[in-house]
């Protein structure tokens, strides 16, 4: 533990919980403009089942994706939380060694 502890730097983590946020709603904003646009109608009715398929296979990938991208979000609101309570705490412990604060 070189510098008497551990030590984290509160910029990068604030900037990791930005990227996560930031693509999370990326990532939100893309699947609510994923619709699937093969129909029975298009595919003829020799393929008509595979529409169908196909339809359940694509909602099922744009429902992944709107949850990854709500995870990230949820992931990168926690990263920020935790880089403010480390630089707070980091705060409070410097004020109460002596000769630090």
């Amino acid at each position: 533990m070189p510098n008497g502890g551990y030590q984290a730097d509160t910029g990068q983590l604030s900037a990791g919980a930005n990227a996560y946020t930031q693509e999370g709603d990326a990532l939100s904003q893309a699947a609510s403009k994923l619709t699937p646009t093969v129909a029975a109608g298009q595919v003829g009715e020799a393929f008509s089942d595979v529409a169908g398929k196909y339809t359940e296979a694509f909602t099922k990938f744009k429902n992944g994706v709107a949850a990854f991208g709500s995870k990230a979000g949820e992931f990168g609101g926690s990263l920020g939380s935790a880089s403010q309570k480390y630089s707070a705490n980091e705060q409070t412990q410097q004020r109460s060694i002596p000769g630090q604060g």
